[in-house]
């Protein structure tokens, strides 16, 4: 299958490959008249006036031509090598800098410090060597091994140390760090730099001692048969040493066995701790693992609580350096344990702007903490679906880019990832919003994995009631498409900024998606739209949305679009064809499913669309 360069009659650009865009100029609507390729090799979009609207120059992914300049905030990034490693080259403050793509970037040349240099000396002296990142990771007791006083290391030039100490600080703040690989330490200048992933050391004579963290080997005993005189001198010493030991060992037990009393929670058996280890140890790209008490001070004893999630509560906190963190920490085993396991293993090996970064964990004892970047604004939901009126409101166009960024974010999962990524639970809660309302798609706890090969599977009900496909319901097989229903039902209550079902509302207007059709039918289209919002009559955006919702939950998951094609349509890289108007399907297998589950104490539903029962958003889910 060949791939096409496409120049289309709005302006835009872009690359299609596989009936999917993988890169577009984005210039639609910009006023482009023409495309041309000047000698120099540079790509340029003009208007009218023959004026540049875009150059490929101003634009380069990982190759300058002759001639291109190169100015501050561009970035050239390799191709991942074989362990997924890229490197990029940057103009930052006035200098031009290289850097290894690691989890923590590490500058390792720079313009300004160009004299450095690795040199050959003779005499047989080791001045070079080679260590693969994360190969000292290890489960266990650990201690610090002395590499020597002489060695350098690339990124000590471009790094801020961590701490002013003395050595003995400086080993602490390794030992007591889990992710640290490495530590270097200057004497002069009591400076300690602690690495997480290591690349190569050099030789050179510089002032800094280093460590790297091993496995602990244990020690034994060096005393031979005979020498009865010097054993008997220590014998009292032995004899005083283990009775100490043992009276220690049994208080500890006393304290921890009153501890778990009062809690009243059993930890997990040393078998479920090794298995759990084992899994996470095996995971590759595996985020930072912090230790409990480091994350109790980061939260201040987890003292200001930011919501309440499925499986536990969300807590702020904060790095040492400032930087601010939402920390989650599950409450119970069983379930709680899984979504752990799931949302360790899926998000925290992926990587994308409209997907809420995993920054770490905490495995230890019977807790379970995920760490994320913080989402400043919160959930979607607090902003769509608000009594008070009077409240600050989201306008048009961040709604619409909220709408569209979440349909990136989703497309990613289904077909950018090495396995297919089913999120099973989209819905305006797992919507987060940054300082800007760039929207992230969150909580993959209930996310389904299936390989490329697989079009459909079978698996427990799992999601939230109100945003469930049909086939859910009635135990057809899943697939992605069951994603893009879900993300139609979010995509209506983000335009009309209601809930899909509101008993408050008229029995016409109850259930949302049966009067967004029926609208739809009748050209009504600005009765769909949140009534309190002001919008431009000419802009298509809204028309545009208002279709795509509708293709999106259709009952037929074959008329479902990809998401792919959602992010198309939404950015108006393709024509939106009228949506067929819904059966009443859907209405009616989610009546008969309130009516079935409203006896089992989770929460009374609708019995048909025109109900005034409350619907109200229960996580529903099974074992994987």
């Amino acid at each position: 299958m060949s791939d096409n360069f496409v120049f289309d009659d709005s302006g835009n650009a872009y690359l299609q490959s596989g009936g999917s865009v993988i890169w577009s100029t984005n210039t639609s609507g910009k006023g482009v008249s023409a495309m041309e390729l000047l000698d120099s090799g540079n790509l340029v979009l003009r208007g009218k006036d023959s004026s540049v609207i875009w150059q490929s120059f101003s634009h380069p992914t990982n190759t300058l031509l002759s001639n291109q300049e190169f100015t501050d905030g561009m970035r050239l990034v390799s191709n991942p090598n074989n362990n997924n490693l890229s490197y990029f080259l940057e103009i930052k403050n006035s200098d031009m800098i290289l850097s290894a793509g690691f989890q923590t970037p590490q500058h390792y040349w720079s313009m300004s410090k160009e004299n450095q240099k690795i040199i050959n000396q003779d005499g047989g002296e080791v001045n070079s060597a080679s260590l693969i990142a994360n190969s000292w990771r290890s489960m266990g007791p650990t201690e610090l091994l002395k590499v020597g006083d002489g060695l350098d290391y690339f990124a000590l030039g471009y790094v801020s140390p961590v701490n002013k100490t003395d050595l003995d600080g400086c080993k602490a703040i390794c030992v007591g760090n889990c992710s640290c690989l490495a530590l270097f330490f200057e004497n002069s200048s009591g400076n300690c730099f602690v690495f997480d992933s290591i690349g190569s050391f050099k030789n050179n004579g510089a002032g800094f001692v280093s460590f790297i963290k091993v496995l602990s080997t244990g020690g034994s005993g060096k005393n031979s048969p005979g020498g009865g005189g010097s054993s008997q001198k220590r014998f009292p010493y032995v004899i005083i040493i283990a009775i100490s030991t043992v009276l220690i060992i049994i208080g500890l037990l006393y304290g921890a066995y009153r501890y778990h009393r009062r809690k009243s929670k059993l930890p997990e058996s040393p078998k479920d701790n090794s298995e759990e280890d084992t899994f996470l140890e095996s995971l590759s790209g595996m985020p930072i693992r912090f230790s409990y008490n480091f994350l109790q001070t980061a939260t201040n004893n987890f003292s200001v609580k930011l919501g309440q999630g499925g499986f536990g509560s969300v807590y702020q906190g904060a790095l040492p350096d400032g930087t601010r963190l939402a920390v989650k920490k599950l409450e119970g085993i069983g379930q709680g344990k899984k979504e752990f396991r799931a949302e360790v293993s899926i998000i925290g090996s992926i990587h994308h702007l409209h997907l809420v970064r995993l920054k770490g964990f905490c495995a230890e004892g019977a807790h379970r903490l995920l760490v994320y970047e913080y989402m400043a604004n919160g959930s979607l939901d607090k902003w769509i679906f608000k009594k008070n009126r009077e409240d600050f409101m989201l306008d048009w166009n961040t709604r619409f880019n909220i709408a569209l960024g979440t349909a990136k974010g989703l497309a990613y999962l289904h077909e950018d990832c090495d396995a297919k990524i089913v999120h099973c639970d989209i819905k305006p809660e797992n919507v987060l919003l940054d300082n800007n309302f760039l929207a992230k798609v969150s909580d993959f706890g209930l996310a389904k994995l299936m390989t490329r090969e697989q079009s459909h599977v079978f698996t427990t009900l799992r999601g939230t009631r109100g945003y469930l496909a049909p086939e859910w319901i009635t135990n057809y097989a899943i697939s992605e498409k069951s994603d893009v229903y879900s993300y139609g039902i979010v995509l209506l209550e983000i335009i009309g900024g209601r809930k899909s079902y509101d008993p408050d509302e008229s029995s016409e207007k109850s259930h949302y998606p049966s009067y967004a059709f029926k609208m739809m039918e009748e050209g009504k289209l600005r009765n769909i739209l949140d009534s309190e919002l002001e919008i431009d009559e000419e802009d298509q955006r809204v028309a545009i949305a208002i279709k795509v919702a509708l293709w999106c939950i259709q009952d037929d998951m074959h008329l479902r679009p990809p998401m792919t094609k959602v992010v198309q349509m939404l950015e108006g890289l393709c024509a939106v064809s009228p949506p067929p108007m819904a059966s009443q399907m859907g209405s009616r297998l989610y009546s008969n499913f309130l009516k079935s589950t409203s006896g089992e104490g989770t929460s009374s539903g609708p019995s048909d669309c025109n109900s005034n029962a409350h619907l109200s958003a229960v996580r529903l889910s099974g074992p994987r």
